[in-house]
């Protein structure tokens, strides 16, 4: 494991306060984390190859993940007494593997402290400054982070503000392109501050709750070339039912544009480095996305229980970055629980693209069945050790851009593949 020491340290200021200096400091120590591991093969004996439609912003993960993956979390929560306020410090790693096969440190992308219970004016409000994997809303089965804002931005925020009917939560970020690809401004004039603010848990119905989401976007424009600050926005309104057949339901509509343009998903913008005229600049304030996603998980009975995804988004930047495509997905993971240790997921996919720039317009189509031993049963039981096989099949349109190099004269192909996945 190939890990710089110097960044590495940092994982451990999660304990940075000795026995010694804080002797009277209550502490709760504990971790959190994530991984997966295991190998596959395509067509007989080649390296295991993964399917996704091109454009889609995301692929059904099951039977479909050829990397190695690791996240690696600690926390401390101090107090001087179980009543009084607390200071909470997290610091999570990332390692993953490279192309040699051996495992990389990759980055520190959580280092926060939290401070609580310090007030009861509010509602007990929790104050953050750090970087942090902020309020983040996925969709499980194809990894898709439709509201994930502030994953790489070093900032602050003050969340769980009692206002009588919701909480409010605000939140501001900045980021630099220091680590992106180089880009036809200074890197320094690259930097993007994002506001985030959300009014969480109106209640609307029955174990139904709204909750209303906006971020405000700016960035330093290029004087060299007397283009103005860059700036954006992104709203949306998400409704979560609880209670829904054992399980949950999240609906959400998004909107962004210019340097909101990706709607909630995903941070820095690099594509500003695009903008070097003030003509370029009037196309990338116009570009926009526009997304609907719903997903849910059921359990119904002990004997199944079962995911579902839909995605319909629609991006317009055509006159920044030649984009005009419209991506709609969906995606179910039935799991049968023959016994408590036992189980049969089976998972398909459907991603299909119109790209009216390109004049393309194809599918995919990934069918993944597997059989898997877990310590009791529920759809979230970790950890798990499963063996698989998939299939997928795709347009014409879509040739030799899936299934990487095995498949690039193709248009359907399959893998089988060991997989072993935990959180804690």
């Amino acid at each position: 494991m190939n890990i710089d020491l110097k960044k590495g340290g940092l994982f451990f200021l999660a304990a940075f306060c000795s026995a010694t200096a804080c002797a009277e400091i209550e502490h709760d120590f504990g971790s959190h984390g994530y991984f997966r591991i295991g190998t596959g093969l395509s067509d007989g004996d080649a390296s295991q190859e993964t399917f996704k439609a091109p454009g889609a912003g995301s692929k059904y993960r099951l039977g479909n993940e050829s990397d190695n993956y690791i996240e690696l979390d600690l926390y401390d929560t101090m107090s001087l007494s179980p009543d009084g306020a607390k200071i909470h410090v997290e610091s999570m790693a990332v390692i993953n593997d490279n192309a040699e096969g051996k495992f990389d440190f990759n980055e520190i992308s959580q280092l926060y402290a939290e401070a609580s219970n310090f007030t009861s004016a509010l509602g007990d409000p929790k104050v953050w400054i750090g970087r942090r994997y902020y309020d983040r809303h996925d969709i499980h089965i194809n990894d898709f982070f439709f509201l994930n804002t502030l994953q790489g931005y070093d900032g602050g925020g003050i969340s769980d503000i009692d206002m009588g009917s919701g909480k409010l939560a605000l939140a501001i970020g900045r980021k630099n392109a220091d680590d992106d690809a180089a880009t036809a401004f200074d890197e320094s004039s690259l930097a993007q501050t994002r506001l985030d603010a959300r009014y969480s848990d109106i209640k609307v119905n029955n174990n139904g709750a709204l909750t209303l989401w906006g971020t405000r976007d700016t960035s330093a424009g290029d004087k060299a070339n007397n283009i103005e600050e860059l700036d954006g926005f992104a709203v949306g309104v998400m409704h979560t039912q609880k209670e829904f057949y054992g399980g949950f339901n999240k609906f959400m509509v998004q909107y962004g544009k210019g340097l909101g343009r990706h709607a909630g998903k995903g941070g820095l913008d690099a594509a500003t480095g695009k903008v070097t005229t003030a003509a370029n600049a009037s196309n990338f304030d116009d570009a926009n996305t526009f997304r609907i996603v719903n997903s849910n998980v059921i359990e119904p009975s002990p004997n199944w229980g079962m995911m579902t995804s839909v995605v319909y988004e629609d991006i317009d930047s055509r006159d920044f970055d030649g984009t005009d495509q419209t991506w709609l997905s969906l995606g179910a993971r039935p799991m049968w629980f023959v016994n408590k240790n036992f189980r049969v997921p089976l998972e398909l996919g459907f991603d299909t693209v119109k790209d009216n720039a390109n004049g393309t317009d194809g599918s995919v189509v990934k069918a993944t069945l597997a059989a898997e031993l877990a310590l009791d049963r529920g759809f979230w039981e970790r950890p798990v050790l499963r063996a698989y096989t998939t299939h997928a099949k795709w347009s014409d349109d879509f040739k030799g851009q899936v299934g990487g190099e095995t498949y690039a004269n193709d248009t359907s192909g399959w893998t089988v593949g060991l997989q072993a996945e935990t959180w804690w």
